[in-house]
């Protein structure tokens, strides 16, 4: 089970996907790079294979259990009114997500094929980020 309110990293995400400076962020190998190396020095785990992300391998939308824990917790937080008008449905935050995370893996293949910048040699699944607003938070705990 989920803590409480953390479906609102997947809100954000999405929502700053649809701007351009989410847009750009996503396409920003650097940025990427930035948060991998952040991530490594400030939540590190023996499990955990943030260089994957640098070659395919950033995972944002959890396994069905969680997925389902987190739909849960968006509605509650909808119900509790923590959002100002009406907020996206937490499919639509999903299936934005899913798109989004092809097209940073599309850009960071580019960017790889092209020798623009190192590419990781190994493939590692279930790493997973959220990202609330501008700062990047682990949630590698709930792939078990």
């Amino acid at each position: 089970m989920t803590r409480t309110r953390q479906s609102r990293h997947w809100h954000d995400l999405a929502v700053l996907a649809d701007h351009k400076i989410g847009e750009a962020s996503l396409a920003n190998r650097e940025l990427l790079e930035d948060v991998v190396r952040h991530k490594s020095v400030f939540f590190r785990a023996s499990y955990a294979k943030y260089d994957a992300c640098l070659s395919g391998g950033l995972h944002l939308i959890p396994g069905t259990t969680l997925l389902q824990a987190l739909g849960a917790d968006y509605e509650k937080m909808i119900a509790d009114g923590m959002f100002e008008g009406e907020p996206p449905s937490f499919e639509q935050i999903v299936a934005r997500l899913k798109s989004s995370k092809k097209k940073s893996t599309r850009q960071v293949n580019r960017l790889s094929a092209s020798g623009t910048v190192p590419c990781a040699t190994r493939y590692i699944p279930k790493v997973s980020l959220s990202v609330s607003s501008f700062s990047v938070l682990p949630h590698i705990r709930w792939l078990a």
